[in-house]
């Protein structure tokens, strides 16, 4: 059995290297007989060739919305639980010698995403190997020629991320993600729209449909959802954060048809927080409805899940106010 004080070294220089390290690294920090003791203890775990990382860094923890930075709570910052799940999911990155990609690489770069993936998204450089599960948890692997700051960061790039969303996710979430890189300031409007003009990969139509969507001023990804859920109803014209002023003063909005007298909200009880804040939408929406505007409140699961309905309601009061 090694001596303790080898194990201590091995654990000081796995934290040393940010919780994951080769082969040679900790072997020359402690032996080989540590290191191998360490692995039949569960003190370390291999998560890629030669690679190994502290066992407490070593979970990926995707699906898990518990162990996530949910969209409604992202203003609060995360928690530790939460710190442990994303860099045990960069980990897992740098331990395949690849990049996170997608929605793994959006909450790396701290942006607030709509869903939490449901696998580990990890973008490899061709022709390198890579698990299709880690921990006993998928991985969902991609291609790309990593450029060296990706290699170096072990995340894609922000315009790369924002691109590879729009080419694979659902529209809704991709304009989600597109709109939290614009918020955050990682990427500029005119610089996204030349992206995805010069793009010719597959799902070309898509990235542009995002590029010309997205917009910075989405309060959340709810409300980018809920807009992008709207975008294809012609009855409306909608307008982003649209401030009205009425008798009682002067309120700001999610989305609203000014023509039509038409106020759309994403109407989410986890967002608002508390009671107190829930109360005070609910008196905003009833001023509103007094000062003329016809409010449509839509919940988070009816948006998620019932999009045809929620279309089918603006459209009824689109057709209620122009008659």
């Amino acid at each position: 059995m090694p001596h303790p004080s080898r194990m201590a070294e091995l654990h000081a220089a796995l934290v040393a290297a940010g919780g994951i390290a080769g082969w040679a690294d900790l072997v020359r920090a402690s032996s080989a007989a540590t290191v191998r003791s360490a692995l039949v203890r569960d003190t370390i775990r291999r998560v890629g060739r030669g690679v190994y990382a502290l066992s407490t860094h070593s979970e990926p923890r995707v699906g898990d919305p518990t162990l996530a930075r949910a969209w409604s709570r992202w203003a609060l910052g995360p928690t530790d639980a939460e710190v442990a799940a994303l860099v045990a999911r960069h980990a897992h990155a740098r331990g395949c010698f690849g990049a996170l990609s997608h929605r793994c690489a959006a909450s790396h770069h701290g942006w607030p995403v709509l869903c939490e993936p449901p696998v580990l998204e990890i973008a490899l450089p061709h022709g390198r190997r890579g698990f299709t599960h880690v921990a006993d948890q998928p991985v969902r692997l991609c291609r790309h020629d990593l450029a060296p700051a990706e290699r170096r960061e072990h995340a894609t790039s922000h315009l790369r991320t924002v691109i590879d969303c729009a080419v694979d996710l659902p529209w809704p979430e991709a304009l989600a993600i597109a709109d939290s890189a614009l918020r955050a300031g990682s990427v500029e409007p005119g610089e996204l729209i030349q992206a995805a003009d010069r793009y010719r990969g597959r799902g070309a139509p898509r990235v542009r449909r995002v590029a010309q969507a997205a917009d910075g001023h989405s309060a959340n990804p709810f409300e980018s959802t809920l807009r992008a859920v709207l975008a294809d109803v012609p009855e409306v014209r909608l307008r982003l954060q649209h401030e009205i002023t009425h008798g009682n003063g002067r309120v700001r909005v999610d989305l609203a048809d000014p023509d039509l007298r038409i106020v759309v909200e994403a109407d989410s009880y986890e967002f608002h927080g508390s009671v107190e804040a829930f109360a005070r939408d609910r008196r905003r929406y009833t001023e509103l409805t007094a000062a003329g505007w016809t409010v449509l409140p839509f919940c988070f699961g009816d948006v998620m899940k019932n999009p045809g309905w929620v279309r089918e309601m603006v459209r009824a009061a689109a057709l209620v106010r122009s008659t």
